[in-house]
């Protein structure tokens, strides 16, 4: 009876540290959010890099969004480097522009980006 009641509270030890951890790496992912929402809307320290390709409306959405909201950006054109879009790609997953990312964070495409400004963290 001894060792079942010592393995039971073992397990229930051992569960509370693993809920603890979950909750931690969720406070921390929502802190980092957040901090980055609150850059961008104190227009503080960001950088926003925009993956573009000529003639994409997505695109020209994207970068006509960003200058609506005074948020500058660079854009960097990926018509003359195919090699860069296959990198881009690996990294994100995402096969369609625009490429945004702020901070070095990737954000997603257009749709993305939009969806920020709908719920007002730029």
């Amino acid at each position: 009876m001894k060792i079942a009641g010592a393995l039971q509270n073992k397990v229930f030890i051992l569960l509370v540290v693993v809920l603890m951890g979950f909750i931690m790496f969720k406070l921390l992912t929502v802190n980092r959010n957040r901090n980055l929402a609150e850059q961008v809307l104190n227009r503080q320290n960001i950088q926003v890099i925009i993956y573009v390709r000529e003639g994409c409306v997505y695109c020209k959405m994207a970068k006509d969004l960003l200058l609506e909201n005074k948020i500058t950006y660079e854009a960097i054109d990926l018509d003359s480097n195919p090699e860069l879009q296959k990198k881009l790609i690996e990294k994100t997953q995402q096969t369609t522009v625009p490429y945004v990312f702020i901070n070095n964070k990737f954000i997603g495409g257009y749709n993305d980006l939009l969806k920020l400004k709908q719920e007002n963290k730029f």
